[in-house]
């Protein structure tokens, strides 16, 4: 084997033990916390997790935050457009 594959191999374990030693904390971290609930256990750290919805959030998104950027926009695109359908051409 050339030195420049050995070089390559050491570079490569060193960068992986490197990757493992900085991430295996935080991945410990990220799922004993839980931030985003996307486990089912409880602990002492996320004992308190309120639901929300994310559709309500959306529609509240929309309303209030959409509306006041473009107030022209939002009141056409919240009518019904009604189309006669037994129109023959």
């Amino acid at each position: 084997m050339s030195q420049y594959k050995k070089w390559l191999i050491k570079l490569l374990v060193s960068f992986l033990l490197i990757l493992i030693i900085i991430g295996m904390p935080i991945i410990v971290l990220n799922y004993v916390t839980d931030p985003l609930w996307l486990f089912d256990h409880s602990n002492q750290y996320n004992d308190i997790q309120q639901g929300f919805n994310e559709r309500q959030q959306k529609v509240n998104h929309l309303t209030f935050q959409m509306k006041s950027m473009m107030p022209c926009c939002w009141e056409a695109a919240v009518r019904p457009i009604l189309i006669n359908i037994n129109l023959r051409t």
